[in-house]
């Protein structure tokens, strides 16, 4: 989906030795890609104007719009990757956490509207009742 991701993953088919990273690590990058998506999201909100090319990698790919942050950002990330497969996507992706929230929510409702809904009209919606009890108490 992402040109950066896939420029991670050719990098990562390069023979390097691959580490999981520390738990208390990945973590902390977590909570750095949710602080950044939420930092972006309360300045374009408060009107503070800024290229939001300077935030993500994909800039890289175009030749006009790479300023040297990005450059070496998508460096750094790519560096990464050998050792790391899909870092930047995996831990500080800010798009990607965008994704992550939208899929989150879409299967949560899909939970929600896909409950079996018992044939009987006598029955009321209550999540308290299990589809057994809702059967049970419609044969009677």
């Amino acid at each position: 989906m992402c040109p950066f991701g896939a420029a991670q993953e050719l990098v990562g088919l390069a023979d390097g030795p691959r580490r999981a990273l520390p738990a208390k690590i990945a973590r902390l990058l977590r909570i750095v890609r949710s602080g950044l998506l939420l930092s972006i999201t309360v300045a374009l909100l408060a009107g503070v104007g800024f290229d939001l090319a300077t935030v993500e990698p994909f800039a890289v790919f175009s030749a006009r719009a790479a300023s040297g942050w990005v450059l070496f950002l998508a460096g750094t990330c790519l560096l990464v990757s050998v050792f790391h497969p899909r870092l930047w996507c995996r831990a500080l992706c800010p798009t990607g956490r965008i994704v992550q929230l939208l899929m989150w929510g879409l299967l949560r409702s899909r939970r929600t509207l896909t409950r079996p809904v018992a044939p009987s009209r006598y029955v009321t919606v209550d999540e308290r009742l299990s589809w057994q009890s809702v059967k049970a108490a419609g044969d009677t």
